[in-house]
């Protein structure tokens, strides 16, 4: 993986709640030294003036509390002097500017919503997601199996396979947010690049179907 250390230097440190059932395990890293498209999200990025780089971790976890396959992500821009200009972390679909964020050193500290892994500085934000509390339990699961375009050609379902994930995830890791939240692991031994992630995670996908639909319900 190229620039490996320049993305272990700022990697943020995460915070996750105390109940979290499920923990980010692979990260795909892109370096953008002009603006373009996220090579893994809908998410333009604009290298503005005074913008020397823009860092993109792609947070990949097997499961949200919701549905099979999970992706987050989370982009740091960086000054010629090498300080953080700017960071814009993604929420359900949407990408904010986080403002007044704690630094450990160089990192930034980042909040992971329960279940759901929305990234935030700061973890109140995540009450303005209206099924906070229900998400994790009543509704746990109602997704199915989530296939993204980029991967359509790679992956593929079963018209069964949506309610066997909706039973699989439900029953084995529903839960009640504690709203406390403690460091996660380190996360710099899962840094790849964009396209070992994408291998990962069809590989990933394929591995936790074949487990489901082996099941007897």
């Amino acid at each position: 993986m190229e620039n490996k250390d320049l993305f272990s230097k700022y990697l943020p440190l995460f915070m996750e709640d105390e109940n979290e059932p499920f923990h980010v395990v692979k990260i795909g890293c892109t370096l953008y030294s002009q603006s373009q498209k996220s090579v893994s999200s809908n998410f333009f990025i604009e290298l503005s003036e005074g913008t020397d780089a823009v860092l993109e971790y792609a947070l990949y976890w097997h499961y949200d509390i919701q549905h099979l396959y999970d992706l987050e992500h989370i982009f740091i821009y960086l000054g010629r002097q090498g300080n953080i200009k700017d960071l814009i972390s993604s929420f359900h679909g949407r990408f904010y500017r986080q403002d007044h964020v704690e630094f450990r050193e160089e990192r930034p500290v980042l909040y992971i919503q329960p279940g759901k892994h929305a990234i935030m500085a700061d973890p109140q934000y995540f009450k303005l997601f209206v099924d906070f509390f229900d998400a994790c339990n009543k509704k746990a699961g109602k997704d199915g199996v989530l296939i993204p375009d980029f991967l359509s050609d790679r992956l593929s379902k079963t018209e069964s396979d949506d309610s066997l994930t909706e039973q699989y995830i439900k029953e084995r890791f529903s839960f009640a947010p504690a709203e406390k939240y403690r460091p996660a692991e380190d996360a710099s031994g899962l840094l790849t690049d964009w396209p070992g992630l994408k291998d990962y995670i069809v590989s990933s996908v394929n591995k936790e179907l074949t487990v489901i639909r082996g099941l007897s319900y």
